[in-house]
């Protein structure tokens, strides 16, 4: 036996009256709650309309599977108002056929019940519910482990839900399935959030970067379900790469070079670091290490030439995953197209005298296996090259071999630097050799030759005057 349950019930009488046209009702005009599930209330609305009169009655008359489970009057009813009848979910069930017949009167009585009297019925259904959004995966820093939640709803009301669960499965054999929490405060009354902590590869016998497939699947009352699917990898930190020696798009000027790198892994795992030369069509390894807990790898790369771009290749794996980093620089001059320069001089300084001059040898070495194209010039001092009397001279140096430049030194009453600087023409790339030069007065007139002294000229007059008497 059905119990009746009615929100609300109103019985008034009406006065007798005079017959008028009455009030007006068609199906169209009642509104009633489309889908109805059985876990919610039902509603049905119905305007009274009456032209003749301000107010009257409706009488709301619900049935379930043809049998009579309620009736509600409303009286006073103004013109133009809609009224809202409803009947409690306990008196139906899912499957059932609910009817919901209206009737209008006015104050005068009840005139034609066809034109004054409608209904409307559906058949109650259920509904399983869904998961919304989801699911959804929040990977824990620095280690491989991820949580996973999901919104679910169900129309018939949040507390409808009894369970939600989570499957992971790698297609490998390895599964977990597990309850999850369910938050019923989240969202409105037809929301919940369902929650499961920590799908990792320690206990599960998944790997890091494993794609998983994951279920979340809702079930409510009814024992109706759903469920929704999502894939997602056991998270894993790739290494980094830091501190890289030379920059991208660099300049170095050497025939050797230092690769250098600092590298981490925030899962704690021993890296496999390799610096590859992938400067040519075929790649090669320069330098490699394993079990590398972390730090600064180096390598001196040699054997460089100049004017050209080198290309190599950063690559660091922790075992599930690799980091790679392509980089570049140019090396501009390498060290081979240098030459050595210096002042012969047996002394740290270079002394001139007033009416005479010095001659001292400028010395270039050329150690490579490849013939210079030099240009030497002097600055400072009044000096020249004794080969043309020029300040600067342009000239060759043939592979494994040396040249003497003689350069002669004016007096010019001030000192300073004797400087030659010797670029080579090819390259633009310049050697400096310098000689500190101090300026003295000479007592006399007689002048000094290069590279003897006052005394010494004295003693070899001395020596001649005296063969020329013996020889008197």
């Amino acid at each position: 036996m059905r119990r009746l349950y009615l929100v609300s019930a109103f019985l008034v009488f009406a006065a007798p009256g005079a017959a008028d046209t009455g009030p007006r009702l068609s199906a169209s005009d009642i509104g009633l709650k489309d889908p109805i599930f059985d876990g919610q209330d039902a509603f049905c609305r119905a305007p009274f309309n009456d032209p003749d009169d301000d107010t009257g009655r409706l009488e709301f008359l619900w049935s379930v599977n043809g049998e009579r489970v309620g009736s509600q009057i409303f009286a006073s009813v103004s013109e133009g108002s809609v009224v809202e009848a409803n009947l409690d979910s306990r008196n139906y069930d899912e499957g059932d056929q609910l009817k919901c017949e209206v009737q209008a009167f006015d104050d005068f009585g009840q005139p034609d019940q066809q034109m004054n009297s409608s209904f409307k019925e559906y058949i109650i259904r259920t509904d399983p519910p869904n998961v919304t959004r989801g699911p959804v995966f929040s990977d824990y820093p620095g280690s491989h482990r991820f949580n996973v939640s999901a919104r679910v709803r169900d129309l018939e009301g949040d507390d409808d839900i009894t369970s939600c669960r989570v499957r992971a499965s790698d297609g490998d054999g390895n599964v977990i399935d597990r309850s999850m929490e369910i938050d019923y405060g989240f969202g409105d009354s037809l929301t919940a959030r369902c929650s499961y902590s920590n799908i990792n590869n320690y206990t599960e016998g998944f790997e890091p970067t494993e794609r998983l497939r994951v279920r979340v699947s809702v079930t409510d009352t009814d024992a109706d379900s759903n469920f929704t699917e999502r894939f997602h990898r056991i998270p894993n930190s790739a290494p980094e790469v830091f501190n890289v020696v030379p920059q991208d798009d660099s300049r170095t000027v050497s025939d050797s070079v230092e690769l250098s790198a600092a590298f981490t892994d925030q899962d704690g795992e021993d890296m496999t670091v390799k610096f590859i030369n992938v400067t040519g069509p075929d790649s090669e390894v320069l330098a490699e290490r394993s079990d590398f807990s972390g730090g600064t790898f180096s390598y001196e790369w040699g054997d460089l030439r100049s004017l050209k771009n080198y290309f190599w290749r950063i690559n660091v794996s922790d075992g599930y995953s690799v980091t790679s980093r392509d980089l570049a620089f140019r090396n501009l001059v390498s060290s081979v197209f240098r030459v050595q320069t210096e002042i012969d001089y047996r002394y740290s300084t270079l002394i001139t005298s007033e009416d005479n001059s010095r001659i001292v040898e400028f010395l270039v070495r050329n150690t490579d296996d490849q013939r210079k194209s030099l240009r030497s010039t002097i600055t400072g001092v009044n000096a020249e090259f004794v080969r043309d009397g020029s300040r600067s001279l342009d000239y060759t140096v043939s592979p494994d071999s040396s040249k003497r430049l003689p350069i002669r030194i004016y007096y010019d009453g001030t000192g300073s630097w004797l400087n030659v600087t010797t670029q080579n023409r090819e390259f633009k790339l310049s050697s400096r050799a310098s000689i500190p030069v101090s300026d003295r007065e000479v007592a006399g007139s007689i002048p000094e030759l290069p590279g003897i002294s006052l005394l010494q000229l004295l003693v070899l007059l001395s020596g001649s005057f005296l063969y020329y008497s013996l020889r008197l």
